[in-house]
């Protein structure tokens, strides 16, 4: 299975570009890095894709953080 990484600064807006460059480039999972979140999350994202983040707490600023965009087609296959 092809994955990628990518070093995004942040992830403010960035859901439909990391989708678009996945589907371009056939890529089933992307590891996200500096998404400046606050907390943690799974969010349901367009065309079958979800997004899984953990940032620094919410009473902090946001820094750092890190994620996951997975093509729900491969779910199946990811174990906690």
């Amino acid at each position: 299975m092809d994955f990628g990484t990518w070093n995004i600064i942040s992830l403010m807006g960035m859901g439909t570009h990391l989708i678009n460059e996945m589907k371009k480039m056939e890529v089933k999972y992307m590891a996200i890095t500096e998404t400046k979140k606050k907390g943690q999350r799974r969010e349901i994202l367009e065309d079958g894709f979800i997004l899984l983040q953990s940032g620094v707490p919410k009473t902090l600023t946001a820094k750092a953080g890190v994620g996951c965009l997975i093509h729900n087609g491969i779910l199946n296959s990811i174990t906690e």
